[in-house]
């Protein structure tokens, strides 16, 4: 068993980047998911982390990321976020990360304006996209398992009949 770590448990604590990896190396995690914006990240700190995991043998596991814009009603909102996730699963190849922790967040307005459904169908929709893209560089979609009570994956129930929908 391998025990890891988010790198923005430091973040959230003003702790820098690079200090806040030194620390996660230092305390014996053996692994860390790396919480970014792959659309806004500077090439100087895509470089700082893989050097600073690099130098202290700490694997980077997984790149979280919360995607509500998938089962947006408007199709631009959607196409943009499906680009988002291809750049964060570009980024998972690129630090040699096992997977993309997909968060897909909660239904729109209580599930009352647009039918539930609907919104279903656009997080299975765009989560194949994103498992057909992810599957050409290697890489493995992980579903967050939300306790939200608007959560589209709130319960194991939920989440088998997701995987099931998906059906990648």
């Amino acid at each position: 068993m391998k025990i890891g770590i988010i790198d923005s448990a430091f973040q959230q604590a003003g702790v820098d980047t690079k200090t806040g990896l030194e620390h996660i190396a230092r305390i014996g995690f053996d692994t860390v998911d790396i919480f970014t914006e792959a659309m806004t990240v500077s090439e100087d700190e895509i470089k700082l982390i893989e050097n600073t995991c690099a130098s202290h043998n700490l694997p980077i596991a997984s790149l979280p990321v919360v995607s509500a814009g998938l089962i947006d009603f408007n199709d631009p909102v959607r196409a943009f976020h499906l680009e988002r996730c291809k750049k964060f699963i570009d980024l998972c190849e690129r630090f040699q990360a096992d997977n993309l922790l997909l968060v897909l967040g909660e239904y729109i307005w209580q599930r009352e304006v647009i039918p539930p459904e609907v919104q279903w169908e656009w997080a299975v929709e765009n989560t194949r996209l994103l498992g057909n893209y992810a599957a050409e560089k290697g890489i493995e979609i992980a579903l967050e398992l939300e306790p939200f009570r608007l959560s589209l994956l709130n319960n194991l129930k939920e989440m088998t009949r997701f995987l099931d929908d998906c059906d990648h």
